[in-house]
C-alpha cells in the first residue's frame, strides 16, 4: 500500500525554537502566486482529481506547435523551460491550495472539501489520458519548478559549513515516513553530494537517506521562508497543470464548428511557397506540398477554436469591456487565471497619453532650424549620401577575408568562382591572398568611398561656400568648418564600425569550424604538411608560426585603415589645414599606445579556435613520430650468422613498413585544416624498406663469402685425395688423411654447408635474390 499524503510543513512541527535555530527571512521578499479564486475551491479541486488525465508522457503535437506559435495566444503550454516554469507572473488573487495538484512530497496545509458534482453538461469529458496527453506535469519532481535565489540564502557548501560547526545535536528537520504517516523528524547532516544534488543525513535512529532540499529544513532558516518556498512550488506547478487543461479543452472543441479552409485561400498559400522557394521541378515535391497545406489547415482550425473558446468564456469579448467571468459561470472561472492575457488593455484616461510641455511652439522651433546652415537641403543629401555609400558598399565589405575568393564585390567574385567556398589554401598563399585582399580593399577606401565623398561635396556645395578661401581663422569659425568636421567624424565612425564588424566576422568565421553535432561542418580552410629535419617530424607550418602570422595579418589589417586621411586638407587646400589619419585605433587621443579592444578579441580567438583544430593533426603527428626512428637507424651492428636474429630484425623493419602505410590516408580532413600525411608514409616507408633491403644485402655477402670458403676447401680435399703420390711417405700421409677425412673434413663442411642453406632460405623467404654465382656455387655444394 503507498503511503499517505505527507502533513503540511510547519514552522516548529512540535520542536521548540532554540538559539541555533535563528529566523533569517528571504533575501528578496516574494509574494507567492496563487492561481484560485476563494470561491471556486470545489471546481479546482475536481480539476486536481482529474489530472491524472492532463498529463502524459506524449510529445507535442503540430496542434500544440500553432497554438504555442499563434500571435494572440498567450504561453498556455506547460512544456516549457524549468527556469520559465520558476517565474509565473503574481497575480493578486488570495492564496489557495489545491490539494490534488501538489506533487512529491508536499500536500495542502489542510485537505479540501469535497467538490461538488459537476452538472452533467459540464463534464471534463476532454481531458486526456495521461498515455495520450501532451505533458505529464504529475510527475515531475516539484524542485523543477523551484527558482532557490528567491529563497535560498547560503550555497549548498555554507549551508555544510554551518552544520558541521555544531554536530552534538541535530541540524535539520528532513520529511520521513514513521508509523504510517509523513512527519518532519530531526537529522544530522552529513555531507552534501554534488553530483546528484542530495544531501545525506542521518536520523536519530542511525538510518542514512538521500533527500532533495526541497525535503530539507535546516535549523539555522526561517521555517517560515521554507513553508513559502515549498508552497510557491506548488502553485506554480498547479498552474502549469491548469494550462494543460485549458488547452485540452480547445482541442477537444469539435472540428465541425469551424468554418472549412476556402480553396482560393490554400491555392494561394501554395502559390506563393511555390514562387519563394524557386523550386524548378514543383511536381516531385507533390506529397510534402500536401503535408504542409495539412498541417496549415489544422493549424487553421485550431485557431479558430481558440477564437470560439474566447468567445464563450469572455463575456464581451473583442470590445473594450471585456471581462473574466465571476462565480455565476463556475465552469469558466477554472481558467479565470489563464485567460486574463486575452483582456484589452485598459485605455487612458480620455484616450489621451500624458506628454511633457512644450519648450517652444512650432513657428519658433522652425525659426530656428531655419538659421542653422547644417540643416540646409544640399547639406541633408550629401550627409544622406554619406550614409547611403557605407550601407549599401563599405558595410558590406570585409577588412579580413572569409569568402575565400577575396575582392570589393564579393557577390561578382563568387559568380566568377565556382565552388569558392571549397577553395583550400596553401599556408602562404593563405596570407599573400589576405595581404591583397586588404590592399584591395584599403585602396578602394581611399579612392571609391573617400575621393567619391570629395567629389559629392564639391559638386553640391561649391554654389553655396568657397572652397578656395586662403583665411584660416575665418575658415575655422565658418559653418563650411562645422559641415566639413561634422562628414569626418560620421566618416569615422563608420570607419571604426568597419573595422569592429570585420574583426568580429573573422572571428565568427573561424569559430565555424569548431566542431559542433548541430552544424555542417565547413570545407577545410589551409593545407598542413607533415615534415622530417633532423631525423624529427613535425607540422609545416608550426602552430606556433601559424599563429604569429595570423596576428601579423590581423595587425597589418588594422593599420592598413590609416590610408583614409581627413578631407578637410583636400578640399581647403589654401587655409594649410592639418591633414590628419581618420581612424587611429591603436593610438590613445594623447598618441600614446593602447590596446584595440576588438583587434585583442579576434586576435584571442584565433588563437584558441587554431589550439582546438590542431588537435586532429597533432594526434595524427604523434602517431607518425613513433617511427621517427627509422630516419635515423643505421645497419652498423649485424650479425649474418645470427639467424633468428637477422630474421628477427628484418621482419620488425617490413612490419614498420607495413604499419606506416596504413597508419593514415593520404589527406585527412579536420576542423579548419586539410593534413596532408602521403609524403610523410612513403619517406618512412622507404626508410623501412632501405633498411630491410641492407639487412638482407649483408647477409647475402656473407653467404657468398661463406660458399666460397666452402668451396675452396672442398677442391683443396678433392685435389688431394686425387693427387698420387710421388714416395713411400706420400702413401703413408694420404692413407692417414682419408682414414680421418670423413671426421675431419667432411662433417665440418657438411655442417657449414647446412647453415649457409638456412641463410639462403632465411633470405629467400623475404624474396631477396642472392645472386647466380652464389646460388649456384650454394647448390653445388650439396
Amino acid at each position: 500500500m503507498a503511503p499517505p499524503k505527507l502533513p503540511a510543513i510547519h514552522g516548529r512541527l512540535g520542536m521548540e525554537k532554540s538559539a541555533s535555530m535563528p529566523r533569517i527571512e528571504a533575501p528578496h521578499p516574494l509574494t507567492v502566486p496563487s492561481f484560485r479564486r476563494p470561491d471556486v475551491s470545489g471546481q479546482l479541486q475536481e480539476i486536481g482529481q482529474l489530472s491524472s488525465k492532463i498529463v502524459g508522457p506524449g510529445g507535442m503535437s503540430k496542434k500544440m506547435r500553432a497554438l504555442a506559435t499563434s500571435a494572440s495566444t498567450p504561453d498556455l503550454r506547460g512544456g516549457m523551460k524549468a527556469s520559465e516554469l520558476a517565474r509565473p507572473e503574481p497575480l493578486a488573487q488570495p492564496e489557495l491550495s489545491s490539494p490534488a495538484r501538489t506533487g512529491g512530497a508536499y500536500p495542502p496545509k489542510a485537505p479540501a472539501q469535497p467538490a461538488a458534482e459537476a452538472p452533467k453538461e459540464e463534464k471534463l469529458e476532454y481531458l486526456k489520458p495521461a498515455e495520450t496527453a501532451h505533458y505529464n506535469f504529475r510527475n515531475l519532481p516539484l524542485e523543477i519548478f523551484d527558482h532557490a535565489p528567491d529563497f535560498e540564502v547560503k550555497t549548498p557548501q555554507e549551508w555544510m559549513e554551518e552544520v558541521l560547526r555544531d554536530d552534538r545535536r541535530p541540524q535539520a528537520c528532513v520529511v520521513h515516513y514513521k508509523n504510517k504517516k509523513w512527519t518532519m523528524v530531526r537529522c544530522w547532516v552529513l555531507r552534501y553530494e554534488e553530483a546528484i544534488n542530495r544531501y545525506i543525513v542521518e536520523m536519530e535512529d542511525a538510518s542514512q537517506k538521500k533527500v532533495k532540499r526541497l525535503s530539507l529544513r535546516f535549523n539555522a532558516e526561517d521555517p517560515q521562508n521554507f513553508e513559502k518556498r515549498v508552497e510557491t512550488c506548488r502553485a506554480r506547478k498547479a498552474h502549469c497543470e491548469l494550462q494543460e487543461a485549458f488547452i485540452d479543452y480547445i482541442e477537444h472543441k469539435d472540428d465541425q464548428v469551424v468554418t472549412p479552409m476556402p480553396r482560393s485561400v490554400k491555392e494561394f498559400f501554395i502559390r506563393a511557397c511555390l514562387e519563394r522557394c524557386s523550386l524548378e521541378e514543383p511536381n516531385s515535391h507533390g506529397s510534402t506540398i500536401r503535408e504542409l497545406m495539412q498541417e496549415v489547415e489544422e493549424n487553421y482550425i485550431l485557431s479558430m477554436k481558440l477564437f470560439n473558446v474566447k468567445v464563450e468564456l469572455i463575456p464581451l469579448f473583442g470590445t473594450k469591456d471585456a471581462y473574466l467571468p465571476d462565480e455565476s459561470n463556475e465552469f469558466s472561472m477554472q481558467f479565470a487565471s489563464v485567460m486574463g492575457s486575452f483582456l484589452p488593455l485598459p485605455c487612458p484616461e480620455s484616450g489621451l497619453v500624458e506628454h511633457a510641455k512644450a519648450e517652444m511652439g512650432v513657428r519658433e522651433l522652425l525659426k530656428e532650424m531655419l538659421q542653422m546652415p547644417l540643416l540646409g537641403s544640399s547639406i541633408f543629401a550629401i550627409t544622406s549620401q554619406v550614409w547611403r555609400r557605407y550601407i549599401n558598399e563599405v558595410a558590406k565589405m570585409e577588412l579580413v577575408d572569409t569568402s575565400r575568393v577575396g575582392g570589393v564585390d564579393v557577390t561578382r567574385q563568387r559568380k566568377l568562382i565556382k565552388n569558392g567556398d571549397s577553395v583550400i589554401f596553401e599556408p602562404q598563399d593563405m596570407f599573400e591572398h589576405q595581404k591583397n585582399h586588404i590592399e584591395r580593399i584599403t585602396t578602394h577606401l581611399k579612392r571609391g568611398w573617400r575621393d567619391y565623398i570629395i567629389a559629392e561635396v564639391l559638386d553640391k556645395l561649391s554654389d553655396d561656400y568657397n572652397f578656395f578661401s586662403d583665411d584660416f581663422e575665418k575658415h575655422m569659425q565658418s559653418p563650411l568648418h562645422a559641415l566639413l568636421r561634422k562628414l569626418d567624424l560620421i566618416i569615422n565612425s563608420q570607419l571604426r564600425w568597419f573595422v569592429e564588424d570585420s574583426m568580429e566576422s573573422w572571428s565568427n568565421f573561424l569559430k565555424s569550424f569548431l566542431p559542433d553535432p548541430k552544424k555542417k561542418r565547413p570545407h577545410p580552410l589551409i593545407y598542413l604538411d607533415l615534415e622530417a629535419d633532423n631525423d624529427e617530424i613535425y607540422l609545416e607550418p608550426e602552430p606556433t608560426d601559424f599563429l604569429n602570422e595570423f596576428d601579423s595579418m590581423l595587425k597589418e589589417a588594422v593599420r592598413s585603415t590609416s590610408i583614409v586621411k581627413t578631407m578637410e586638407a583636400e578640399l581647403m587646400p589654401f587655409t594649410n589645414v592639418e591633414e590628419k589619419v581618420l581612424f587611429t585605433p591603436e593610438l590613445s587621443p594623447d598618441g600614446e599606445d593602447v590596446d584595440y579592444g576588438p583587434l585583442a578579441m579576434a586576435c584571442v580567438t584565433t588563437q584558441q579556435v587554431v589550439d582546438v583544430c590542431t588537435r586532429g593533426p597533432q594526434q595524427i603527428l604523434n602517431q607518425f613520430r613513433k617511427y621517427s626512428y627509422l630516419l635515423k637507424e643505421k645497419v652498423e651492428d649485424l650479425d649474418p650468422t645470427d639467424i633468428d636474429g637477422c630474421r628477427e630484425r628484418i621482419q620488425a623493419y617490413r612490419q614498420a613498413k607495413y604499419e606506416v602505410q596504413v597508419l593514415s590516408e593520404s589527406l585527412v580532413d579536420f576542423p579548419l585544416f586539410r593534413l596532408r600525411c602521403s609524403s610523410m608514409t612513403n619517406l618512412l616507408a622507404e626508410k623501412a624498406e632501405k633498411l630491410a633491403q641492407e639487412c638482407l644485402r649483408q647477409c647475402s655477402q656473407c653467404i657468398e663469402e661463406r660458399a666460397d670458403e666452402i668451396l675452396n676447401e672442398w677442391d683443396s680435399t678433392h685435389k688431394r685425395i686425387l693427387s698420387s703420390p710421388e714416395s713411400e711417405k706420400d702413401m703413408a700421409d694420404l692413407r692417414e688423411f682419408m682414414e680421418v677425412v670423413q671426421k675431419k673434413v667432411v662433417k665440418p663442411l657438411m655442417e657449414r654447408t647446412r647453415v649457409v642453406h638456412q641463410q639462403m632460405n632465411m633470405v629467400e623467404d623475404f624474396n631477396h635474390d642472392i645472386g647466380g654465382r652464389s646460388r649456384g656455387e650454394s647448390l653445388s655444394l650439396v
